[in-house]
């Protein structure tokens, strides 16, 4: 749950996502009917230069959007935006954060932070939240 008073430069609790595993990948593909084959199939994904298939976008931003919903009920999230900097790997984990920007009377502005364990980010965002 949010604070009850946010200020700029106050930080939401850091989210560690679930591992990315092939069978996590054909599950996400089955319910958002995101059957692209680099997210399926090896074989595919090795013609695109991949050595495994990849995380499908919108699960990493799913991903992101529970950091937010974590932090603030569901029905203040007002928008939610993302841009993919980098490929989530098979095996991979992504640790997102999120700060607080600036505060008005209606509104909370957050950044958003996907990063791997090793330190590479593969996604950044912003979120738009509704005072309480």
């Amino acid at each position: 749950m949010s604070a009850p008073d946010p200020k700029p430069g106050d930080t939401l609790p850091d989210l560690a996502g679930a591992r990315m595993s092939r069978a996590r990948l054909a599950l996400f593909a089955g319910a958002s009917h995101d059957h692209t084959d680099i997210h399926i199939d090896i074989d595919r994904a090795r013609e695109a230069g991949h050595d495994d298939v990849i995380a499908q976008g919108m699960l990493v931003m799913a991903e992101m959007a529970r950091l937010v919903t974590g932090w603030a009920p569901r029905e203040r999230l007002l928008g939610l935006r993302c841009r993919f900097l980098g490929i989530v790997h098979v095996g991979e984990t992504l640790n997102y954060s999120g700060k607080v920007e600036t505060v008005d009377d209606r509104v909370i502005h957050v950044t958003l932070s996907g990063v791997t364990a090793d330190g590479r980010q593969v996604v950044s965002g912003a979120a738009t939240v509704a005072r309480a």
